[in-house]
């Protein structure tokens, strides 16, 4: 398989004889899920724990999904979370201008709860929209990218699109970029480049994967294809680097910034 970009290369599988055991790296796919966390897995057990049967009939996945899934439902969703007290902040300085001033507790209360006031102001009912979409009171917004667009309207921020750039060209480190799997032939789904979540780790029986592409058994899953080597072996690093990094309690930092601040302020101009 070919193509412009190093990350579409993919390995398939379209030799068994070559091929007769599951390995790590192999991309399977549920053909009748309708989970978008179970429509597709990556196996990251090793291969030596599969062919010694050290993982007692029962491999590990990893799932996978399209860049397009990741920025609606997780990356805006993250900066609509992060920038909702700005919101709050906004809509409670319209609100003062009658004089009125409310708690956060007050605004779920009175204003996103119920429908909405014609005497408020213009901003401040865009902002009721957007928290009422942001805690999921009402979708007030075709989709999450709408209600992020709505966000850096209200707040005067530009270069919207680059923002979104800058998500998806740092995703959180739990998400492995795959390109595009070129998966398409096989799955009657468009090649949209994919990431794979690698916080989500679930079981599945080894019995329950066929070898073929097209199982007998629709609840069977499909061994399609196997990622190249580099990207299978990226994966899993990048898999072992979450699970065995130690989160160090908050007042680490804050000490360590407070040590900073003492020995710059030490220093004579």
């Amino acid at each position: 398989m070919s193509g412009n970009d190093a990350f579409d290369e993919v390995y398939l599988i379209d030799d068994f004889k070559e091929n007769p055991h599951l390995g790590q790296g192999d991309i399977i796919l549920w053909p009748n899920e309708t989970d978008y966390l179970k429509k597709f897995g990556i196996v990251v057990t090793g291969d030596c724990d599969i062919a010694q049967e050290k993982c007692w009939g029962k491999i590990s996945v990893v799932p996978f999904f399209s860049m397009g899934h990741y920025l609606e439902y997780f990356a805006c969703v993250k900066k609509l979370k992060k920038m909702s007290e700005k919101i709050y902040e906004i809509l409670n300085k319209e609100l003062r201008k009658k004089r009125y001033s409310y708690s956060k507790e007050d605004i779920d209360l009175y204003f996103l709860r119920t429908e909405a006031d014609s005497s408020i102001s213009e901003t401040a009912d865009k902002c009721i929209k957007i928290l009422k979409h942001i805690n999921g009171f009402k979708q007030e917004y075709a989709s999450n990218l709408e209600a992020l667009r709505a966000v850096y309207e209200i707040m005067k921020i530009k270069n919207f699109k680059d923002q979104l750039s800058s998500e998806l060209n740092n995703p959180a480190e739990e998400f492995f970029y795959l390109g595009k799997l070129q998966l398409g032939v096989l799955t009657q789904q468009s090649d949209a480049p994919a990431i794979a979540w690698l916080r989500i780790i679930r079981e599945v029986d080894i019995s329950e994967i066929s070898l073929t592409r097209t199982p007998q058994t629709p609840r069977l899953g499909a061994r399609i294809a196997r990622l190249a080597p580099v990207f299978r072996y990226g994966l899993t690093q990048r898999l072992g680097e979450i699970f065995s990094s130690i989160g160090l309690p908050d007042e680490h930092s804050a000490k360590k910034k407070k040590h900073v601040n003492n020995i710059i302020d030490s220093i004579e101009d």
